[in-house]
């Protein structure tokens, strides 16, 4: 069996999730190649925009340590380091190495280069963070999709043609609800199909419903689902204006076997022959006497002893319900005895009632067995290698369990508390409108699916047991079993009963036409703009060929690196060398300029005598036409280092001097500690001349 939907009724495009909001919940459904090419664009622009952002950051640090004031040489050279801009890798290395470098040469070095090796650190790990963050504006794995189908529909309940819709579904519920409503790892099935893999369900405990002569347990077990966001439970995308909530609640009890059944040899009944066999000699068949199924009758159930007793499994055949709705006008299947009455109904007074039969049939216990329903007390003695076996049978051929079941339907109202219906039995499946006079038309499309929903799989029809899940099973034998397993059974009929909820209702947005090719003779076209609308409104899980682009994320990721890409460029390229700019930011900026790797080569060359340089304020300084350098020697050595002849130069100290003070302009304290070095190089430079 396979929920998964089929890929070509997968929405794809822009669509809202309305879990998420407005704003995060907005996506792009395409497919896994397109997918690739924007988890590749991310990639890309996440590096672009971290890596501008980094020299910001550098930048920023960089103009708060430029105060002018007197400083020793490493933190001229941290300086000189941020001024490169390098990445926050070469930030870690390079100031690990000014640090050991100068480890005994200056004070505190491995605290002041600690501070760049964290920041830079910091930084690191928020790019690996912005880069997870990137990854998941797309999700490739088991996504929620919208439907969009050509084949949506609603069951028409009248006739017989939609029996051939519950025959798949009866078979499909019970598998899907004993892999899927249990604790623990899940298999892929559970997984690809609804967007919430099973409903929750509270199991309790309550007064038996029915006369204390038909309770036999001191209490009935209640399995509520409590009232239940039905957009939120079987994925509905459903603004909050249509909010719809539904719950449903049962009540059971094991039924007291004395005198409730009664056996009859099957010749003495010729009406209950089987139509394709003979009679075997001395047949018997049993009838349940809980009150008919019709009022020329008494029983409540025929059952066949022959098949019991060639029959390894337990036997759960279909039940019964009187419906007390008042709003109900399905013909009653079953009449309940009086001694039923009066009931004592603590979850409303119009509640149904149902019967549901039960045959233990051959299955035995190696242990006697004090489970209410399956009592088994009877010594069966057998031989297996040898020795003598005693196992225990079951102490009545047939018995009952009947329960109470409850429905409210509640729907969101604009401006007003939310309407609910009175806790009752289940409604009639053709919903009457007047019954919700203030509900929208998206929310009268939706209760009509949920009640409808109901209708296909009652609690009822389930036939399916849970002692199949013991071990011993393959010799129609199990150990032991606990004394309240019956509530366990009790369980295990309302998961499958809502396991089959959740397929009937995202079988309308598919169209049972997906999966019946007679679907039409029982198919009633959405016809209302709420029925249309719902449509459109169903979430599935997809597993593989599709991914789900958030648009806000992808949006965030562009505009943010974009952003501080321009910003970087736009500051530290082009801004921060403008005139005006500069004056307007102080001299911060201009010892950022200065700091520059052209400058500092500009500085290290009129060490050397090279001292017709233009453009001194500038990103990049500017030297005459055909003027030669040379290599810079390792260090200044007087009579060694290259001398070249530039009387221009000697005769225009002053302009040159004018020169440093228009950049004191910008940065008076910074040219006032340099001069009296660049004056005293000079006055070592004549003096080198003069020999």
């Amino acid at each position: 069996m396979s929920l998964e939907l089929n890929s070509k009724y997968v929405k794809t495009g822009a669509w809202t999730n309305v879990d998420g909001g407005p704003v995060l919940g907005r996506t792009i459904t395409t497919d896994t190649q397109t997918g690739n090419l924007v988890v590749a664009m991310l990639a890309v622009l996440s590096t672009l925009g971290t890596a501008h952002l980094w020299h910001l950051i550098a930048f920023a640090i960089h103009q708060i340590r430029a105060n002018g004031r007197p400083a020793d040489a490493m933190f001229k050279q941290q300086q000189a380091l941020l001024r490169t801009l390098p990445t926050p890798s070469s930030v870690v290395a390079e100031a690990l190495k000014l640090w050991w470098a100068w480890r005994k040469n200056t004070d505190r070095p491995l605290l002041r280069s600690m501070v760049l090796v964290l920041v830079a650190m910091l930084f690191t790990a928020v790019t690996v963070a912005a880069s997870v963050f990137s990854s998941f504006v797309v999700d490739s794995g088991s996504i929620e999709v919208l439907v969009n189908s050509p084949l949506c529909g609603r069951i028409n309940g009248t006739g017989t043609a939609w029996r051939t819709y519950i025959t798949t579904l009866i078979a499909n519920a019970p598998v899907y609800a004993g892999a899927c409503y249990r604790n623990g790892s899940l298999p892929a099935l559970c997984n690809d199909a609804f967007t919430n893999v099973n409903i929750p369900l509270t199991v309790g405990s309550t007064p038996c419903p029915f006369n204390e002569t038909m309770c036999g347990t001191k209490n009935a077990v209640t399995v509520d689902s409590g009232l239940v966001d039905v957009g939120k439970m079987f994925g509905l995308n459903l603004a909050a204006k249509d909010r719809v909530m539904f719950r449903k609640k049962i009540s059971c009890t094991v039924l007291p076997s004395e005198g409730s059944y009664e056996v009859f040899d099957l010749e003495l009944i010729p009406s209950l022959v089987p139509a394709d066999r003979f009679i075997f000699p001395g047949e018997q068949i049993l009838a349940l006497l809980y009150g008919p199924t019709d009022r020329t009758r008494i029983e409540s159930y025929i059952g066949y002893l022959l098949v019991s007793n060639i029959t390894g499994n337990p036997t759960i055949p279909l039940g019964s319900v009187w419906y007390r709705s008042p709003v109900n006008r399905v013909p009653q299947g079953w009449f309940p005895l009086e001694s039923f009455f009066p009931l004592q109904m603590n979850d409303g007074p119009d509640g149904d009632l149902i019967l549901k039969p039960f045959m233990q049939n051959r299955l035995m216990f190696a242990t006697p067995t004090n489970d209410p329903l399956y009592s088994s007390h009877k010594n069966i003695s057998s031989w297996d290698l040898g020795q003598e076996v005693t196992n225990y049978a079951s102490d009545d051929p047939v018995k009952g369990v009947a329960c109470t079941q409850h429905f409210q339907y509640c729907h969101a109202r604009d401006g007003q508390d939310d309407y609910c219906t009175p806790f009752q039995g289940l409604p009639y499946h053709e919903m009457n409108k007047t019954h919700f006079p203030d509900s929208s038309s998206m929310q009268q499309a939706v209760l009509q699916l949920l009640i409808m929903s109901s209708w296909l799989h009652t609690t009822a029809r389930v036939q399916t047991n849970q002692a199949s899940d013991l071990e011993g099973r393959s010799t129609y034998m199990i150990p032991s079993m606990p004394d309240d397993f019956w509530k366990r059974e009790v369980l295990g009929w309302e998961q499958e009963v809502w396991a089959a909820m959740q397929m009937a209702v995202s079988q309308y947005a598919i169209g049972p036409k997906a999966s019946d090719p007679f679907a039409d003779a029982y198919v009633i076209a959405p016809q209302t703009e709420g029925e249309k609308a719902l449509c459109g409104a169903q979430k599935m899980k997809k597993s593989g060929g599709f991914v789900n682009i958030n648009i806000f994320g992808l949006s965030f990721v562009i505009t943010f690196s974009i952003l501080v890409a321009i910003v970087d460029i736009t500051l530290l390229k082009f801004l921060v060398y403008l005139t005006r700019f500069r004056r307007a930011l102080g001299p911060r900026i201009a010892r950022w300029t200065q700091d520059g790797v052209w400058q500092l080569q500009r500085r290290a060359y009129e060490g050397e005598g090279h001292r017709n340089w233009t453009d001194l304020e500038s990103e990049i300084p500017l030297m005459e036409k055909g003027h030669k350098l040379k290599d810079l020697p390792i260090m200044w050595r007087p009579g060694k280092s290259p001398m070249v002849k530039q009387p221009s130069s000697f005769a225009s100290t002053d302009s040159m001097v004018s020169q440093q003070l228009s950049i004191s302009e910008l940065a008076a304290e910074d040219v006032v500690d340099s001069a009296p070095v660049i004056t005293e190089q000079r006055r070592s430079w004549f003096s080198f001349v003069r020999r």
